[in-house]
């Protein structure tokens, strides 16, 4: 991703050069440790664990250790869950994803939005009266053409920057989804719905609320009884109240600036990090906690097991490649939004059927889809997703080898945003700048930082493929293969049978060589915004 303050970032604008799987006989040994990283990395292969690195800490200021079991903030990650959640409804027969959303609302929404004369939702393009059809395909496929009213990555000039909410909103506790809902369901659209692709968190915002109101249960219930319980999620959880009423039963990471000399590389300070956001502001967008556990079992029923739908045409139309995202295509694959998770292809598909172009009936009860709507397109070569808070970022990857059947799965979650900084610098900085986090953002715009975790799993993916007899095209610089082959003899001592690192063979690595420095240093990239607590794309 070209920024970096991703505050709940998304996936696609993220991704790094992509790599296309072979079959791997063997596994090679681990890559040597990143020095820079403080988080757990995991790399699995056909179900085996390869890879299990926790490192840094949980907690700085109470000296808690990282662990595998380690709970963060999974920001945009928690699109899928709420994308699931509709197909999850539809086929329990209580909407259809191809409806207009003004169907299911109604007068006393509006009143719950805060709007009590308003009786129906008449979305309409900038400056005119004309209603569009906003469907629930849209808003799961961000193309909607919804304000994004919270990122605001609009030019100065934009007029739609008048509609961005104020980013304080996001930093106290929402006293419902519906309040949230209110600070944009009036908003114009930016384009005619199903005609183009804007990454906006007000569309799972939007979700979460008929989820609730379809369901009659709470976001938090409905995930708990639908897919966290069946599926042995007992490490992932919606937290409304923010911890406000009980603790998590599990350890949660906390959040930190980790201040490094830009030469060097060497840490001489830590910093708290505010999130700047409460689950209820974010709710379906990004409010969940979750494990990196949790996670890969997560992807794993819903896209290898097959587990939680009961018609498969509900797992296609997930991940249906919806919107085209050119931008993001690497060496020769094909970028595309699904619904709630990003899917890559070899070949340059047919378009999706613009659901704006449906025949849509007045009536409210809903039909299961019908056969025409079936989506005839080839399994994704990679599935993929990256969710971040300010501080938090968390990535998951499933690539998948239709000729040879392999599947490789990685995760890398990481608390800590590396700024390179002189010392002296920062000490001048402390000694002038007030003492809030926002004034402490625009004062370090144009630093270089390192944040990203799906970095650091694509370094992961090409690392496994160069050293496992692999033969890829690469635009990843090929530095990085070369830097990590030539520390292999000073891990493997501390590697067990099973080919797996802990964080005591971190001794043998030396950070300070310039080779190493140089490697961790491309990661770094300079920030030209100062990211506050809002989602991005």
């Amino acid at each position: 991703m070209a920024t970096t303050w991703p505050s709940l970032c998304c996936l696609v604008v993220c991704v790094l050069p992509l790599v296309c799987f072979a079959h791997i006989t063997s596994s090679p040994p681990p890559p040597p440790p990143d020095q820079l990283f403080s988080g757990v990395q995991t790399v699995e292969r056909n179900g085996a664990t390869v890879l299990n690195i926790s490192s840094g800490k949980a907690s700085v200021e109470y000296g808690v250790d990282m662990t595998a079991h380690t709970a963060f903030l999974i920001g945009s990650n928690s699109k899928l869950f709420t994308a699931v959640s509709i197909y999850l409804l539809q086929e329990d027969g209580l909407l259809r994803t191809s409806d207009p959303v003004s169907l299911y609302l109604n007068a006393s929404d509006f009143a719950n939005f805060g709007f009590a004369n308003v009786s129906e939702w008449c979305p309409t393009l900038l400056g005119s009266g004309v209603c569009q059809v906003v469907t629930f395909e849209h808003l799961m496929s961000m193309s909607s053409g919804l304000v994004d009213a919270f990122n605001c990555d609009y030019p100065p000039d934009s007029p739609f920057v008048k509609y961005c909410v104020a980013p304080y909103l996001w930093t106290v506790d929402a006293p419902s989804v519906a309040s949230t809902v209110g600070s944009f369901i009036l908003n114009p659209l930016t384009f005619v719905p199903g005609t183009n692709y804007s990454y906006s968190n007000p569309n799972f915002i939007l979700l979460t609320y008929l989820i609730e109101k379809l369901s009659g249960l709470s976001y938090a219930q409905f995930l708990l009884t639908r897919i966290f319980l069946p599926l042995g999620l007992h490490h992932t959880t919606f937290d409304f109240f923010n911890q406000q009423f009980h603790i998590l039963g599990f350890p949660f990471a906390g959040f930190y600036y980790d201040f490094r000399d830009p030469v060097s590389l060497q840490r001489y300070a830590v910093g708290k990090c505010s999130t700047e956001i409460t689950p209820s502001a974010v709710s379906g967008t990004g409010g969940l906690v979750s494990t990196q556990g949790d996670m890969l079992r997560w992807y794993k029923a819903l896209f290898v097991d097959r587990k939680l739908f009961r018609r498969h045409a509900s797992l296609r139309a997930l991940v249906k490649p919806w919107t085209r995202i050119p931008a993001d295509d690497r060496l020769g694959l094909k970028a595309y939004y699904a619904q709630g998770v990003a899917v890559f292809y070899k070949d340059e598909l047919v378009q999706a059927e613009d659901a704006s172009t449906h025949t849509h009936s007045s009536s409210k009860k809903a039909q299961a889809p019908d056969s025409s709507s079936s989506i005839d397109t080839p399994w994704p070569e990679l599935i993929l997703y990256q969710g971040g808070t300010l501080c938090s970022h968390t990535a998951i990857i499933l690539a998948f080898n239709s000729s040879t059947h392999d599947l490789t799965a990685i995760t890398a979650f990481r608390n800590t945003v590396n700024i390179l900084i002189p010392q002296s610098e920062w000490s001048t900085l402390q000694a002038t700048t007030p003492r809030t986090n926002r004034t402490f953002l625009d004062s370090i715009q144009g630093l270089p930082t390192d944040a990203d975790a799906l970095v650091v799993a694509f370094q992961l993916l090409e690392y496994y493929n160069s050293n496992g007899g692999l033969r890829t095209p690469s635009d990843i610089d090929q530095h990085t293969t070369k830097l990590l082959s030539s520390n292999f003899n000073t891990n493997t001592a501390n590697l067990d049978s099973n080919s797996k690192l802990n964080s005591n063979s971190y001794s043998n690595f030396n950070s300070n060589s310039n080779a190493a420095a140089d490697l961790l240093r491309q990661r770094f990239t300079t920030t030209k915004q100062a990211k506050r607590g809002v989602l991005q794309g």
